[in-house]
């Protein structure tokens, strides 16, 4: 009996499954289990927040086939809180695990909102700077632990403009070995210079090393990738100073 959820915590748990449902696009199952008391939910406290949800669409074309998220403790302001805005009192630190899967990662590299942060990158050749636009992205995983990355862009160079194919084939960075680049392939027949090619290669060496990353004010950090045939799957460490109220 005393491992059993308290009355408040059932209560809270489901106005939270409620509210978290209505924040995100879609949701096939969201579970969420909140650690508190009645005190310290009047204080704004919880001692943990597990949740877990499948198929959960996020910014219209981002789908997550399993995602599931293990905070520490958790303070909030109780009075903004009355008013609809959620604010910290402290930092938030969270493990994420998640998983998607070969078709939901395509689409979500083609969805508005990836293609704004990727859409432009630069790139240092002999000294001088080289703009690439980036025009499409697609991720093959076979399996074994290997991705597969194609990318096609227009190379911007000396008041020229071009178009380049490329496709990485790599292994991701696990806790303990680094990325490894297997192949690295340039459509030879446009023309690309080997200095290009190589820079280009440092590029997306350099992305998948990356050993954090900032999404609307949340520090996060791929502590694991796991590449399976079909699927991705993901251990993720967060930071979190304040909640955006775009994620709300």
């Amino acid at each position: 009996m005393d491992n059993e959820p308290r009355l408040e915590e059932q209560v809270i748990d489901a106005v939270a499954e409620v509210g978290i449902s209505s924040q995100v696009d879609n949701a096939e199952k969201i579970d969420v289990d909140i650690q508190t008391n009645l005190l310290k939910l009047i204080l704004g406290q919880a001692d943990s927040v597990d949740f877990t949800g499948q198929g959960v669409v996020i910014q219209k074309d981002i789908r997550l086939q399993e995602i599931e998220v293990q905070t520490d403790k958790v303070d909030v302001n109780p009075l903004s809180a009355l008013f609809g805005k959620v604010e910290l009192d402290k930092p938030l630190d969270a493990i994420a695990k998640i998983v998607i899967t070969e078709p939901d990662l395509n689409r979500a590299l083609k969805s508005d909102y990836v293609l704004k942060k990727a859409r432009n990158f630069k790139i240092n050749v002999d000294g001088q700077t080289v703009i690439l636009e980036m025009q499409q992205m697609q991720f093959q995983l076979p399996g074994d632990n290997k991705m597969v990355f194609d990318g096609k862009v227009l190379l911007h160079e000396k008041g020229e403009t071009q178009p380049l194919s490329f496709t990485a084939t790599f292994r991701p960075r696990t806790q303990k070995q680094p990325v490894i680049v297997e192949n690295f392939q340039c459509d030879r027949n446009e023309g690309i210079s080997f200095a290009i090619a190589l820079s280009l290669m440092q590029k997306v060496k350099q992305w998948m090393e990356l050993p954090y990353f900032d999404l609307e004010g949340i520090a996060l950090r791929v502590e694991e990738m796991t590449a399976q045939a079909g699927q991705l799957a993901l251990q993720i460490q967060i930071r979190m100073k304040q909640i955006p109220q775009n994620l709300i």
